[in-house]
């Protein structure tokens, strides 16, 4: 969703709501093969039988989001590289640590994921941040290609219409752990994604001198 876009200014901000926007799409195809999940279970529980297809074609849309996503990432590094990009002077100047306190009082991040991603800003900017981004995609594409492959696996528990049977039974074939640790990845990258684009925003605003998403004044940090 383009709450979450980065680098809100001219040069990048196309490549990095295009960015936004397949992991936004990646997210939504992930949650709908959830929906045609349940809707199976409801199939059978309803005595009747199911199968797997829209499961895995949604499943397969969300591993072509994040593929793109991926690419993505490249194609804005090359042009961070090819303008020369430097972090704003403010990324240092800012102090960070009390404005994620301040967000956290307000209910618009985590504080912990917060300052995870002050760390990586501070180490390495923007462009350790992406490589960042790069690294949770490739984790969020391979656990999506193992729900698949588990998934495909179950076709003739599927077939007998016990689905919800290896799911309340913990039959061999359970997808619930797998399920959950992509719902659990999804959510630790949808947070630090949401954290490193208010920490971009707010650097972006006080550069151009313009006023906090916060209404208390936030001191510039001590060096």
């Amino acid at each position: 969703m383009g709450g979450i876009n980065h680098q809100p200014c001219g040069a990048y901000l196309v490549q990095s709501t295009r960015l936004s926007r397949e992991l936004s799409i990646a997210r939504a195809y992930f949650e709908f093969a959830n929906v045609a999940l349940e809707d199976l279970i409801l199939s059978e529980l309803a005595e009747g039988y199911g199968n797997t297809k829209e499961i895995t074609e949604r499943l397969d849309l969300s591993i072509q989001a994040l593929e793109k996503s991926s690419l993505l990432t490249v194609e804005l590094g090359v042009k961070l590289d090819s303008n020369s990009f430097v972090d704003l002077p403010t990324l240092r100047q800012l102090n960070l640590e009390a404005i994620g306190s301040n967000f956290m009082d307000l209910g618009i991040t985590n504080f912990e994921v917060w300052q995870e991603a002050v760390r990586i800003m501070d180490s390495g900017g923007f462009r350790a941040m992406l490589e960042k981004f790069r690294e949770s995609i490739s984790h969020l594409r391979q656990k999506t290609i193992q729900l698949h492959q588990e998934v495909n696996d179950l076709y003739a528990e599927v077939d007998a219409g016990e689905m919800n049977r290896v799911l309340e039974e913990n039959r061999p074939g359970n997808i619930r752990p797998t399920f959950a640790a992509l719902y659990t990845a999804w959510g630790r990258f949808n947070t630090l994604f949401l954290a490193s684009s208010l920490i971009s925003t707010e650097v972006w605003y006080a550069y151009c001198g313009y006023p906090s998403m916060i209404a208390k004044k936030i001191s510039i940090r001590v060096a």
